[in-house]
Order: structure tokens, then C-alpha cells, then sequence
């Protein structure tokens, strides 16, 4: 899937396929090129750090359907404390391998995705919707599903410092 796409974030979360197939993928040279993928997309400024502490809204459109999420920070204190119920059971290998992984790079690569029901809270689903209806997209990239070719619309809005209290606030509610 990144092959000619220097771009793709797959050179940084899954290092091994920039490695010879016969490589382990568990292997420490995997996960210090990991770094070095991660390095240069820092050096080359794909990556960049934002200079305010802020939201994000992500949404992702296929086939008439639009899904909406924000991309933030969740306090793995409220996991271990069960305020975020767990969904799904992991295997122990691949949590140690995620964990080598974030070691490594001194970041965590892989998001962690986190629902909850809309009944609960109305209010975070609204300011969604009236931020992405009244503000540009800060990005907007079109990718092709590989097997179907189907369209798949990425977007991205900056969501302005101001509305942190909000999200933090309603997120304590749900």
C-alpha cells in the first residue's frame, strides 16, 4: 500500500516494509528503522508539530456516507480506572510489539479509536457539525481504494484553542 508513496505513514507505523521481506518483523533493526522513517519525516516537514494545544476534527467520506471524529489526546488513567471500557481483547505480542514501537520512536504512531453513544451527548456532535459546516477543511485529500477503486474523501479542520474547555468538558459528561 506505500509502495512509490514516500509519503505514506506506513513507512513509520510498519518500518518492516522497508525492510527485506525475510526480515522479523519483531526484530530490533524494525524498530529502529521505524526512527529513522519517522526522522525523516520530521526533517522533510510532512510532519510538523502544531504550535497551540488544540482539536482536530477528521472526517472520512465514502460512497455517500461521512463519519466524523476528533483526533486529540485520551488520559490513559481513565482507561486503566475503566472510564473507557475496553472492547476488544489484544494479544499479548502485538501489545508488546506497539509498545517497542512507541518506545522506539518516542511517540505513539497508532491511533485508538473510541466511541461512544450520541444519546449521551448531543452537544459534542453538534459543535462538530457547525464547525465543519461554517470553516474550511484544512486538508482534503482523495484516495482510491485499492480493489474496489472507490473514492475515500479525507478532511481535516483545525478546531480553534478556544473550544478545548468545551470538548474536555462534554467528554467528562459521556
Amino acid at each position: 500500500m506505500a509502495k512509490d508513496n514516500p509519503y505514506s505513514f506506513l513507512h513509520v507505523k510498519k518500518p518492516e516494509i522497508d525492510l527485506p521481506e525475510s526480515t522479523d518483523p519483531y526484530s530490533e533493526i524494525v524498530y529502529q528503522k521505524g526512527r529513522q522513517n519517522l526522522d525523516k519525516f520530521i526533517s522533510n516537514g510532512w510532519l510538523q508539530q502544531d504550535t497551540a494545544s488544540r482539536f482536530y476534527i477528521y472526517s472520512q467520506q465514502m460512497e455517500g456516507l461521512t463519519q466524523y471524529g476528533l483526533m486529540c489526546q485520551s488520559s490513559i488513567a481513565d482507561y486503566e480506572q475503566n472510564k473507557i471500557k475496553k472492547h476488544e481483547k489484544t494479544l499479548l505480542h502485538k501489545e508488546q510489539d506497539r509498545t517497542m514501537l512507541t518506545d522506539k520512536l518516542s511517540a505513539n504512531v497508532g491511533p485508538v479509536f473510541l466511541t461512544y453513544k450520541s444519546s449521551e451527548n448531543r452537544s459534542i456532535k453538534d459543535r462538530i457539525t457547525s464547525i465543519t459546516t461554517l470553516a474550511q477543511a484544512e486538508t482534503h485529500v482523495t484516495k482510491f481504494m485499492d480493489q474496489t477503486q472507490k473514492p475515500v474523501e479525507h478532511r481535516i479542520w483545525k478546531v480553534d484553542p478556544s473550544e478545548n474547555d468545551f470538548f474536555t468538558n462534554e467528554f467528562k459528561k459521556v
